[in-house]
């Protein structure tokens, strides 16, 4: 019985450094590059206008963009995305005036004169 006990101990022994020294040699690296990559694609540089802009009929007004994209604009404080492929993002931020200025504004054609 002593000699099982004594066999069981070497055993846990050597299987304990045998995962200790897996888990000291695994590079963690790639997986949190992927994840580091995936949130700084939901916000893009180059657009910061909203389509729809939505305020309730409050005192003081509170408005929110309700668009859907694949990113937040830069100016968002708080982006919300889904996990789907591509994801499904809108910015969350509530203020007194709409947050940011009309896509319509920036594009020419939809100007009214």
């Amino acid at each position: 019985m002593a000699v099982k006990m004594a066999m069981m101990s070497v055993t846990m022994l050597l299987l304990v450094a045998v995962v200790a020294r897996v888990d000291a040699r695994f590079d963690f690296s790639p997986i949190l590059n992927s994840m580091l990559q995936q949130t700084d694609n939901s916000v893009k540089k180059d657009l910061d206008c909203c389509v729809i802009c939505i305020c309730a009929l409050s005192f003081p007004p509170q408005c929110r963009c309700t668009d859907n994209r694949p990113y937040c604009f830069p100016s968002c404080k708080n982006c919300l995305c889904t996990k789907s492929n591509p994801p499904q993002c809108f910015c969350a931020d509530i203020a007194e005036y709409c947050p940011i200025k009309s896509c319509w504004e920036k594009d020419e054609v939809h100007k009214i004169i």
